[in-house]
Parts: structure tokens; C-alpha cells; sequence
């Protein structure tokens, strides 16, 4: 990935140097410590704040005329402010909802009040209006571990990576800068992110 800022470590915390892989036998514990770091994270306001504001800075994100974004849940990089500036300025905004299979669904909102707390307390959703492929997207996807080569880890289950056999739209990755390993081997059924933003730099795929 190109990138775009110089790279750069935070001090403060001990990230190892580390290759995943879907493989990999301790791959859930990784999980777990690379959570347990992102809720210690004191300034996780702070640096969603600059974050989001590079979001909105984005060319990719400034074209688009059809948004996907995530509720935040448990200290991921909060996504009120893109919500807030994407329905403000007339793009359409759709939010998901986990179906059974693994099956990630995105439904459209019309504002804040169009949610509601659903599955382990993360807003979703009504289902009203589905999301069918149409505009000029762009999907704002959370997660656990990335890599500057766009490589991303989340949850388990596989959501994401199945939304995006189905769709071929430009995703964008938000993650703190400690949330970087230096190389995930991704799995035949990955797909990398277009680009990956931190508080610290923005990594682009080409």
C-alpha cells in the first residue's frame, strides 16, 4: 500500500512484531490481547475524533454518494461523526444488521433515530430498505488487526469478507495505529482493504 504520511509506532505501546495468518494456532488469544489493548486506550475519543476527520477529508469518501458504516461498539473507532456529515450532506447511509450464516446485510437510515440497540447492544438498523449494490460506495469497515498492506483480522465469523465477495465496492479500514501488525498472510477468501486510516497515517492499495 502507498502511504501517504510517514509511519510511525506509538511509544507507548507494546505491539509485537508479529505474521498472522487464518492458520494461525493462537490466532483467537491474539484477538483477545489486541482487544484488551484498544480498551485501554484512554485518548480512543481523541483519536477517533482525527480519525474521522481524515474520513472526511478522503476524496473517495467526498465522491461517494452512497455510504456503509458501522455502529461502534467496544472502543472501535467511533463513526458519529462521518453519520452525521454523510446524512448532512445528501449521501445515502445504510448500517448492518448480522444475519444467520454469516450473512452481513446493510439497511438504510435516515438518521440517528433509525437505529436501535440490537445484538449485544450495538445499534442496528430497521429493516426497511436493503442495500443493493447501487451509487458510488464506499464501506467504512472496523476490525481487530491490520496490516499496511491492507490485510485485515476482525471478529471470527467472516461478515465482511463474505459482504465483499458479493459486492465489489471501495472499503476503507479505521483502526488505531497500535492495531497494526507487520504482516497478516490472508486466507484465498480475504479480501484487503482499499485503504486503511489512522490518527497517524492513511495506506492506500494499488
Amino acid at each position: 500500500m502507498q502511504q501517504r504520511t510517514e509511519y510511525s509506532r506509538l511509544e507507548n505501546v507494546d505491539c509485537p512484531n508479529l505474521q498472522i495468518n487464518d492458520e494461525h494456532s493462537d490466532l483467537k488469544s491474539l484477538r483477545s490481547i489486541y482487544i484488551k489493548w484498544r480498551k485501554e486506550l484512554a485518548d480512543y475519543e481523541d483519536l477517533s475524533l482525527i480519525i474521522q476527520k481524515k474520513v472526511l477529508e478522503l476524496d473517495e469518501y467526498r465522491e461517494a454518494d452512497t455510504c456503509l458504516l458501522y455502529a461502534d461498539y467496544n472502543h472501535e473507532v467511533k463513526t458519529d461523526m462521518i453519520i452525521e456529515d454523510a446524512l448532512r450532506s445528501g449521501k445515502k447511509v445504510y448500517m448492518p444488521v448480522c444475519e444467520p450464516e454469516c450473512r452481513l446485510d446493510f439497511y438504510k437510515i435516515n438518521g440517528f433515530e433509525s437505529l436501535h440497540e440490537g445484538a449485544y447492544g450495538i445499534l442496528e438498523p430497521y429493516k426497511e430498505e436493503i442495500f443493493t449494490g447501487e451509487g458510488d460506495c464506499i464501506c467504512i469497515t472496523p476490525g481487530v488487526i491490520f496490516d499496511t498492506k491492507g490485510n485485515r483480522v476482525g471478529y471470527g465469523k467472516g461478515y465482511y469478507d463474505r459482504f465483499f465477495q458479493r459486492f465489489d465496492i471501495t472499503s476503507v479500514g479505521l483502526c488505531y495505529e497500535m492495531q497494526l501488525s507487520d504482516s497478516i498472510i490472508p486466507s484465498e477468501y480475504d479480501r484487503p482493504m482499499d485503504i486503511i486510516i489512522t490518527e497517524r497515517n492513511t495506506y492506500v492499495r494499488h
